[in-house]
Order: C-alpha cells, then sequence, then structure tokens
C-alpha cells in the first residue's frame, strides 16, 4: 500500500498530460522571421539560387574591371545604385558589348538620380508622385504567352515606344521597354522589385524574367552585377578628399618628427632646484610693486626698523635729530638718507629702492 501511495503522484501527473494532449488541438503557424546568412546582404541571391538551378550558369560580377571579361553571347542583370561609379566609359565599353551580341537587362536608377545608361538610350526615369495606390497585376502577352506581373508604380520610363520592339505598360505609366542594338538587346525596367529576394515566387514573376532573359532561345549565362563596387576605400578617398588626407599625412609626420627624441632610454629626473630666502622675497617685493602695495610694504619695514630702535638702549630716548646722526655715523650713510627713510615719502621706483635699502642698512647696524 505504501508503495502505491509513493507512485500515486506520478500516475496523477501522467494521466493529466494524456488528458492535455487529447484536449489541445494542433495546428501549425507560419512566422515571417526575414531572410539571414546571403539572403539578408544581397537582394538578388535566390535569383542567383534559381538560375543555377535551371542552368543559366550565373556569375557575380563584383568590379568594373570585369566589364572587359564579359562573353559576347552572355546576359548582364544590371540593378540600380550604380551611378556614383559608372563612367561615359563604362557606358560606351557596355554597348559596344550589346553591339557585338550581349543581352542587357537593366533597371533603371532611383527617382532623382542621374542615369548614363538611360542617357545614352534616350529613355527617362521620373517619380509618379501620384500613384499612391497598391500596384496592380499587369496582365499582358508576349510571343503568345500571358503573363502577370506586379510592378512597383513609384517611378515611370519615358521613352519612344516607335523604337522598341516590344514594352509593358500599365494604368500608372511605361514599365518595361525592350530594344534592338546591334546584334544584341537591351530591355529596360522601371525598377527590379518583382524578382527581389521572394516576390520571385509570386505571380508570373520567375516566368517573365526566364523570358526576357533568353526571349525564347537556350539558356546562357548570366552575369549578376546588381551590386558593382567600383573604388576601392582609399582611391574614393583619393578622389573627394585629397586635400585632407595630405594634411593629416604632414600632420603625422610632424607628429612623429616631435616625439622621435622622446624614443631610448629614459632620463633621470632633475631635482628639483631649491630656491634662496633672497629670491622668494624679490618675487615678493615684486608682486607687491605690480599691485600698487609698495607703500604698505615700506611701512611695515619701517615698523620692523623702529621697533629695533625702540629696543636699543642708547638709541630709544633720543629725540629724532640726534636719532638722524647716530644712525648716520652707524651706517655711514647722509643724515638726509636717513630722513628720508624714516619718514620721506618715495614717487620713483629709484626713491622707493634706496629708502628700502637705507632702512636695511640701518636694521643691519643695531
Amino acid at each position: 500500500m505504501m508503495r502505491f501511495l509513493k507512485w500515486l503522484p506520478v500516475i496523477l501527473l501522467g494521466m493529466l498530460l494524456i488528458l492535455m494532449f487529447s484536449l489541445f488541438e494542433r495546428y501549425p503557424h507560419a512566422r515571417w522571421v526575414g531572410p539571414s546568412g546571403m539572403a539578408a546582404t544581397d537582394a538578388y541571391h535566390a535569383v542567383g539560387l534559381w538560375l543555377n538551378r535551371l542552368g543559366a550558369q550565373p556569375h557575380r560580377m563584383l568590379t568594373l574591371s570585369e566589364l572587359s571579361q564579359l562573353p559576347p553571347q552572355a546576359t548582364l542583370l544590371l540593378g540600380d545604385r550604380r551611378d556614383k561609379i559608372i563612367s561615359p566609359q563604362h557606358v560606351d565599353q557596355l554597348l559596344d558589348w550589346v553591339k557585338r551580341g550581349g543581352r542587357l537587362l537593366v533597371e533603371a536608377e532611383q527617382p532623382g538620380e542621374t542615369d548614363l545608361l538611360l542617357e545614352a538610350l534616350q529613355i527617362k526615369h521620373e517619380a509618379d508622385n501620384e500613384a499612391h495606390e497598391a500596384a496592380d497585376v499587369s496582365q499582358f502577352a508576349l510571343d503568345g504567352r500571358a503573363f502577370r506581373v506586379q510592378f512597383m508604380p513609384y517611378q515611370n520610363l519615358e521613352a519612344s515606344i516607335q523604337q522598341a520592339e516590344w514594352h509593358v505598360k500599365d494604368r500608372f505609366g511605361l514599365r518595361v521597354v525592350h530594344l534592338r542594338m546591334g546584334k544584341g538587346r537591351i530591355t529596360v525596367m522601371s525598377n527590379f522589385d518583382f524578382m527581389v529576394d521572394n516576390a520571385l515566387a509570386r505571380h508570373d514573376h520567375a516566368d517573365f524574367l526566364w523570358y526576357v532573359l533568353n526571349q525564347g532561345g537556350p539558356p546562357s549565362p548570366v552575369w549578376v552585377g546588381a551590386i558593382i563596387e567600383g573604388e576601392s576605400t582609399w582611391q574614393l578617398l583619393a578622389r573627394t578628399a585629397l586635400p585632407a588626407l595630405i594634411t593629416t599625412a604632414i600632420l603625422l609626420l610632424a607628429w612623429l618628427w616631435h616625439i622621435a627624441p622622446r624614443f631610448g632610454p629614459l632620463q633621470p629626473e632633475p631635482q628639483p632646484i631649491r630656491r634662496r630666502l633672497s629670491e622668494h622675497l624679490a618675487a615678493v617685493g615684486r608682486f607687491w610693486w605690480q599691485h600698487g602695495l609698495q607703500a604698505n610694504m615700506l611701512n611695515l619695514v619701517r615698523q620692523w626698523v623702529m621697533q629695533r630702535i625702540q629696543r636699543h638702549p642708547t638709541l630709544a630716548p633720543l629725540p629724532t635729530d640726534q636719532l638722524t646722526t647716530q644712525l648716520a655715523e652707524r651706517t655711514r650713510l647722509t643724515t638726509l638718507d636717513i630722513d628720508h627713510a624714516l619718514h620721506g615719502q618715495p614717487k620713483r621706483s629709484e626713491a622707493f629702492l634706496r629708502c628700502m635699502q637705507a632702512l636695511i642698512r640701518i636694521h643691519q647696524s643695531l
């Protein structure tokens, strides 16, 4: 009986768990967690994986120097944000490659940004400030094939449709223009939003992109140049902040030259200089004189001397005239100097110094 009671809580807990799992209903719940890894930094990562699965042999273009390495029959997918690094020479190089048989799929720059490539093709891109509604799903047909594609309507293309082999237009404006140039072709789109991240899996986006890349022909190598790094950090600084770099280098060299003699063994600390009492008194005197307190200093010295005279047994009872004569004999000064030292009011610094010297000699003679 006791063993049964010991296991009773475990039995009750097991029955409770069985009852809970039998009463609750389990159902799946999907939650968007966002991209990670390469997909978090590369908006065209899904396009690359999809092209690789279809045998299109995708390559990633990382620098502008790779433009000269493009195969004649390849397809280049060129995204926006290239206006800061692409030059007219690069545009001419791209167009020459297209004329030799290359296929270029290019995205218009952001609204308000200069687009040298579209300017060379006489195509404009402008923001659509009236497109505040949600993007429509455009339905159109190309070569007898129907497509449903959702384009973002934040900007429109402006081009001569008569020169285009085909184009796509919705109620907001022109979205795609396809041109023939020499042996190759160029497809200009208002934006690539329909193919980035998970948008490629919606509607007929993947089928439409495959049609644009191959035009019904066999798959060709695709070079993805959505993010082009045209300049290194040092090249960018040299182009935009060369004076600041030169100034910084000069200041750094001057600082190194200044601290260079300090390198090596440490020198012993010098002993503190011991000042003499006379130097301290001279400094005090200069302080009093600079602040107009010389009269107070003279009175203090006179009181100090008179207190010494009053304590002298032979000089204390003498009247002023006899005291002046006795002090003159003791100090070998004139009676006039003694009188000025004890009672005069010097106006100039020379007279003040003579009075102070006389008072000191009087004190030393007592």
